[in-house]
């Protein structure tokens, strides 16, 4: 603790990192503390710093090993709980084409970086945009000038495809009478693509329309493939292999051509100039 904060720490986290910092003996390591000092609350941080100095059979230069033990689940030796702070999420500009970062290929994402406060953020963040994005079910991160290989599915796509598998022609006529989706309208769950790799892909293809967020009133006609099987992370880190097919697979094959610096209107074969009439083809990914 001090009287009056250095003139660089210019938040709580920055003094709350600092003052920890000191407390373990880990000058050196701001940078880590300023990570988990954005991460959990600071009367938590602050009382494990202080059980850590008061164990007397601890060496001192094992006070910050120790509380960073802590911190990854040794909570019941300490007799602590940790929460973490719940970030509020919040709506972030989509970036439209021509802008650079669209066209780069975007970085692979460690696992320590996936569990960091920045990327768990980001992740909270393309969410509740994707959320209040009317007629999106896609969104990869560099649409949000985050070039990192990350990009999220609305399980809306699973609902679309669904209703194509049952009388189709049916419920798409329904729809335009009604003016109502063939589907009931919900809060959408959404799937986390991290360091995605393509396992296998089906030689079969097909065309069909596609628009972009970033790409805004324009739709073509791409041919995809009809499966696909992908490698990714989830936001808690946990490896899954997935196949895909229909609908799914092309707004996977999408948003894998976003981490590359590819856009539909790369691919597209013929550029619709009106928007299609059917709304289930009418989604931006």
């Amino acid at each position: 603790m001090r009287l009056e904060p250095d003139k660089h720490l210019h938040s709580k986290e920055h003094l709350l990192a600092d003052d920890l910092c000191r407390m373990t003996g880990e000058t050196k390591k701001f940078a880590a503390y300023l990570g988990i000092a954005k991460l959990y609350y600071e009367s938590d941080l602050r009382g494990l710093a202080r059980r850590v100095l008061e164990k007397q059979d601890l060496p001192p230069d094992a006070r910050g090993k120790y509380f960073f033990a802590a911190l990854r689940g040794l909570e019941k030796k300490l007799g602590v709980k940790f929460k973490r702070k719940r970030k509020v999420p919040k709506v972030v500009p989509i970036i439209k084409e021509p802008e650079e970062i669209l066209r780069k290929k975007a970085k692979e994402v460690s696992l320590k970086e996936t569990l960091s406060p920045k990327i768990q953020g980001l992740i909270l963040d393309m969410k509740e945009t994707l959320k209040k994005t009317p007629n999106g079910v896609g969104l990869a991160a560099p649409q949000v000038e985050e070039s990192w290989r990350i990009f999220i599915v609305s399980e809306e796509v699973e609902e679309i495809d669904k209703v194509k598998n049952q009388r189709w022609e049916e419920k798409r006529e329904e729809w335009k009478r009604n003016n109502t989706k063939p589907y009931e309208e919900r809060e959408w769950r959404y799937y986390v693509f991290i360091n995605p790799a393509v396992k296998k892909i089906s030689k079969k293809k097909t065309e069909g329309p596609e628009g972009c967020l970033s790409v805004p009133e324009k739709f073509g006609l791409v041919r995809r493939a009809e499966k696909i099987t992908v490698q990714y992370f989830d936001e808690n880190g946990k490896k899954i292999t997935r196949g895909f097919t229909k609908f799914f697979a092309r707004v996977v094959q999408h948003e894998l051509d976003h981490l590359s610096g590819i856009l539909f209107i790369d691919k597209a074969k013929k550029m619709i100039t009106s928007q299609p009439n059917d709304k289930i083809v009418e989604k931006e990914i």
